[in-house]
């Protein structure tokens, strides 16, 4: 049976395949990353629509993102919400459950996960 890959999915192998699991959490740079980052490697993003207003915008991108706090696979472990993790219980979570899915989408993602991380990776 084959299961349907979501834009969460997406996301989470992302973050896993990163060598670093801190990032930079602001809002505004994630969703400018994102949209530079379809433009480039487009296909497995095709589910971000982005709308033009002060900078690109995907509200999907943002419901990613908050249900991946909700659900604990990162965390903001600061007030300001400047950097979140990728916390091991949600590398773990993601490497049994959400790995497998991406099987056929690893390289690709690979390639986008060392382009991420010089643009969000934690200094």
């Amino acid at each position: 049976m084959v299961q349907e890959v979501f834009a969460d999915d997406i996301i989470c192998g992302l973050l896993f395949l990163c060598s670093k699991h801190e990032f930079k959490g602001n809002q505004r740079y994630l969703q400018e990353t994102i949209f530079e980052l379809k433009r480039k490697h487009g296909g497995v993003f095709d589910d971000f629509v982005f709308s033009e207003d002060l900078y690109p915008y995907s509200q999907l991108l943002e419901r990613v993102f908050s249900r991946l706090e909700l659900s604990r696979i990162i965390s903001f472990d600061n007030p300001d919400y400047k950097y979140f993790v990728l916390t091991p219980n949600g590398r773990n979570y993601i490497e049994k459950k959400i790995m497998p899915l991406l099987s056929d989408k690893l390289e690709i993602l690979r390639n986008i996960a060392e382009d991420f991380e010089k643009a969000v990776g934690k200094e």
